[in-house]
């Protein structure tokens, strides 16, 4: 009966000995790698980008955390530049079709004004007696046109 409680004494000790051993020896994993037994669960994300457009660099690697907003990947905006001075340029079109517009309605009312002029004086001229009613006339129809 010695025998059988030295042995399972010293079977003891051995394994304190090597549960010590395992305890105290260097782990091969990287610090940020963890290893054990259990159940994993991860969620995929997917990504988009609300313009289409070719991938000009990407700011993180596969497996780094992101906070939301965070800038993933850039997109090339050579294509958008194009647009964008495509419409600056139609904007700037525009506006001189404004202004060439409202030069227009300027001289309009310049030839109104001198028209009107004209028809007074030719109604005074007519009241004289001094032009004939067909020179009325064309002033009149010139104001109204």
């Amino acid at each position: 009966m010695n025998k059988l409680l030295m042995l399972i004494a010293a079977l003891a000790v051995a394994g304190a000995g090597y549960w010590f051993y395992l305890q105290n020896q260097a782990d091969p994993l990287p610090d940020d790698i963890a290893s054990g037994n259990g159940r994993i669960e991860a969620i995929q994300v997917d990504i988009s980008s609300l313009i289409p457009g070719r991938v000009a660099g990407i700011a993180v690697t596969e497996g780094d955390l992101v906070e939301p907003g965070q800038v993933v990947a850039t997109i090339n905006a050579d294509a958008l530049q194009a647009q964008l001075a495509q419409a600056e340029a139609q904007v700037a079109s525009a506006r001189s079709q404004v202004a060439a517009a409202e030069a227009m309605i300027a001289q309009a009312e310049a030839v109104l004004a001198l028209a009107e002029e004209e028809e007074d004086r030719a109604t005074t001229l007519q009241d004289r007696g001094t032009i004939s009613q067909q020179t009325l006339d064309a002033r009149t129809t010139d104001v109204r046109v």
